[in-house]
């Protein structure tokens, strides 16, 4: 799976992970403390929207079958869903690439620093390989920092417009599922794609100060982890980990999604979600991680807070039951 942040086992890690990020040093001596809301809908309460597919960053037929199995059983627990093209006119927003590559040349040495001005002078200007354009955003006047810090910040609004009408969103974590380490090209259903396009969907939020989660929803035949990505609105990072905590269970899936033939040809069948065995489930976990693609919140690592490993409770609890009381609670205490 793809994100840009920490990897963890379990919903519950990230959230202790979050109260050590959250929390003062104890050698600043300072009063300051971070009070993140909790959840206070349940999940047949929520309103969903999925942005399942973008002309700027295409998904496979795989990772599309996911999010659709996905859309279908947060329809089954009562939650409103509903597919949307995303606050976004574009999976890749020019002020998400400029901003990300702003400071990038500033621990570079003063020689390697002029020669990559000079080699930015020397681009043509109809020149829009990949490298071209993150050479120009290195290089950038602080005049084109500030317009697109305007861009940036016309953007959030967007977005905070978006979650008056959305509790969450969903997406697809990367254009396909996992692809091998080390890999430096994508194909997307057999045809090629940029390389860039693998952080394209994980890339949304982090440059508007968006919380967001990568979930494994079900491997591929080959094991390879499928998973969506759930962004929020700002500061609500304990409300994704609670709700990711709730769904998580109920991503019970088969342990590989199965073949089924066609007239003249074979095609992957949807993953169908559903319970799962307890054991089954436990190793699940263990193998495919939750990651956190970033955060509303920014810190230097923090001491962890003494309560921070208490159970944590989510008003979802008591709704995941009853759409599936069979669907085991993994926790690991």
């Amino acid at each position: 799976m793809v994100t840009p942040g920490p990897l963890a086992r379990h919903p519950r890690d990230h959230d202790l992970l979050l109260a050590a990020l959250t929390a003062p040093s104890p050698s600043e001596n300072t009063p300051w403390r971070v009070e993140l809301p909790t959840p206070s809908k349940s999940i047949d309460q929520l309103r969903v929207a999925i942005w399942a597919e973008d002309p700027s960053c295409l998904v496979d037929h795989a990772t599309a079958r996911a999010l659709a199995a996905v859309e279908q059983m947060l329809s089954r627990t009562g939650a409103m869903v509903r597919r949307s093209a995303g606050p976004c006119s574009s999976v890749t927003p020019r002020a998400c690439s400029s901003s990300s590559c702003t400071t990038a040349t500033a621990p570079a040495g003063d020689e390697a620093a002029a020669e990559e001005l000079a080699a930015a002078r020397a681009l043509r200007n109809d020149d829009a390989s990949p490298r071209a354009a993150f050479l120009r955003h290195r290089t950038q006047t602080h005049r084109t920092w500030l317009r697109t810090d305007e861009d940036r910040a016309k953007l959030r609004q967007t977005w905070q417009q978006f979650f008056t009408e959305h509790d969450d969103l969903l997406t697809p974590a990367a254009p396909t599922p996992a692809i091998p380490a080390g890999s430096r090209s994508l194909a997307v259903d057999g045809t090629e794609r940029s390389f860039f396009d693998q952080t394209g969907w994980a890339n949304l939020t982090s440059h508007v100060g968006l919380p967001s989660l990568v979930v494994p929803v079900t491997p591929t035949e080959e094991g390879l982890p499928i998973g969506v990505q759930i962004i929020g609105p700002a500061y609500t990072d304990r409300v994704l980990l609670a709700l990711a905590e709730e769904l998580t269970p109920l991503f019970g899936l088969s342990p590989q999604a199965r073949r089924v033939e066609g007239r003249g040809s074979s095609r992957a069948a949807a993953p169908r979600i559903g319970p799962v065995p307890p054991r089954q489930a436990e190793q699940g976990a263990s193998c495919l991680p939750v990651g956190v693609a970033c955060g509303s919140y920014r810190s230097p690592p923090r001491a962890a807070a003494s309560d921070a490993g208490r159970a944590h409770q989510s008003p979802h609890s008591k709704r995941a039951g009853q759409c599936n009381a069979q669907a085991p609670r993994v926790f690991r205490d």
